[in-house]
């Protein structure tokens, strides 16, 4: 077959054919466009009225409450506060209780027993209390200085005089950290 149009005429009809192929896509395309809109407002609609009833039931509840609810609330609230208080933070007096423990622990010499361990920390200050009962006066002195020896520990003092017996012990210590 032999062409007989001119280069121009050729050119033409190329960017005709580019300029109808393009507005045949673009049309598809629109087509599409307006069928997948037809097929998601159903379950827009319904999705939004789902969440509107579920506002008026949360309402309705809310309404219905147990007037004592708020003092669950601060229970909770408290007790939200009370384990943040054994989350280490990042300055340089706070470390894990249970490393605190351990380390304390480690230093009890033989003759000493302790029967309970309490934790407080207000800002920086970190104190910690131990209670138990010692079998000598040496042993409570001796744990003393091993605390005080440990890098992390500040200061340890006993609150209560024991010096005026010498053995079977009870005792308190408060333990500041540095």
């Amino acid at each position: 077959m032999i062409n007989l149009l001119p280069r121009t005429e050729k050119r033409k009809l190329k960017i005709e054919f580019r300029l109808r192929y393009a507005v045949t896509v673009l049309w598809t395309l629109f087509m599409l466009e307006v069928i997948l809109f037809a097929l998601l407002v159903p379950s827009y609609l319904k999705i939004n009225l789902t969440m509107i009833g579920i506002e008026d039931d949360l309402a309705a509840t809310k309404a219905i409450a147990i007037p004592g609810g708020d003092d669950v609330q601060k229970g909770i609230n408290n007790i939200k506060n009370e384990i943040a208080l054994l989350k280490p933070t990042n300055t340089n007096a706070d470390i894990a209780i249970s490393q605190l423990m351990t380390e304390i622990l480690a230093q009890k010499p033989e003759g000493v027993s302790i029967a309970s361990f309490a934790y407080g920390r207000s800002g920086n200050a970190v104190t910690t209390q131990l209670s138990g009962n010692a079998s000598t006066r040496e042993d409570l002195l001796f744990f003393q200085r091993l605390l005080k020896e440990n890098a992390r520990i500040a200061d340890a003092k006993y609150s209560q005089s024991f010096i005026t017996r010498k053995t079977d012990i009870d005792f308190m210590i408060t333990i500041t950290l540095k």
